[in-house]
């Protein structure tokens, strides 16, 4: 007889831990997380294409993800750096092996603050299993009450570089008055003579580096103080030599 075709790999589900079942309804996480009734889940369309046609492949990683005990359940965790740092790609890569252990057991998004209220939500007990990422830019508010702090970083003249190039440079005018409406007038003037000035630019680019170091430091402050540290701080630049190497 002709041979037959291999049956397919069952495909895996994740083990879940005992108690209620992680639902964004019931947590009323914002919307545009993943994970949550508006936004669905934390895979997109393409990445689900991807596992599904590479489901045979993946089997044995995604055994060795989803055992008991490898994945902690319940787990929050914040992806912090800042502006123009490679945030953004950190929290992917954490959203991604967490919508992969967690098998659609948990949200994630932008904006730790707009999960202050869902987080008042999720189980207290050993049972619980509702886990979260986040990204922000700020160690405030549920960015702070995450268990795993990760972090970005990126040589700070690439960084100022892009700040540049986004057209946030000379914003905001000397001694603009803190009230009152904004003169747009006096704010496009002041761009445009900022930008073409070389030493308002000179002074524009040290403004704005200090302003992201100071960035940097305050998430390193405040990490410490509250008696944690930072599990991991990825330089975009060791991502951009070896990937394979800052996912793993």
């Amino acid at each position: 007889p002709p041979p037959q075709p291999a049956p397919a790999a069952p495909r895996l589900e994740a083990p879940r831990p005992p108690g209620t079942r992680c639902r964004a309804e019931k947590l009323q996480a914002p919307s545009d997380f993943c994970g949550s009734g508006g936004k669905g889940a934390c895979v997109d369309r393409w990445e689900t294409e991807y596992l599904a046609s590479h489901d045979g492949a993946l089997q044995a990683g995604l055994g060795a993800l989803r055992r008991p005990g490898c994945f902690p359940h319940g787990v929050g965790i914040s992806t912090l750096g800042y502006y123009r740092s490679g945030s953004t790609l950190l929290y992917n890569i954490v959203r991604l092996w967490m919508a992969l252990a967690a098998n659609g057991s948990m949200v994630g998004g932008f904006g730790c603050t707009s999960l202050e209220h869902a987080l008042g939500r999720m189980p207290k007990t050993p049972g619980k299993e509702c886990s979260w990422v986040c990204k922000d830019h700020e160690f405030s508010g549920p960015a702070a009450q995450a268990q795993v702090v990760l972090m970005s970083r990126r040589a700070p003249y690439y960084s100022v570089c892009s700040r540049r190039i986004m057209d946030v440079f000379c914003q905001s005018p000397p001694n603009r008055p803190k009230e009152g409406g904004v003169d747009w007038v006096a704010q496009k003037a002041w761009h445009k003579k900022c930008l073409e000035e070389p030493e308002l630019f000179k002074a524009e680019t040290v403004k704005q580096c200090r302003m992201l170091m100071q960035m940097q430091a305050d998430i390193y402050k405040s990490r410490n103080r509250g008696g944690g540290h930072i599990a991991y701080d990825m330089a975009l630049e060791s991502w951009e030599e070896d990937p394979r190497r800052e996912v793993q």
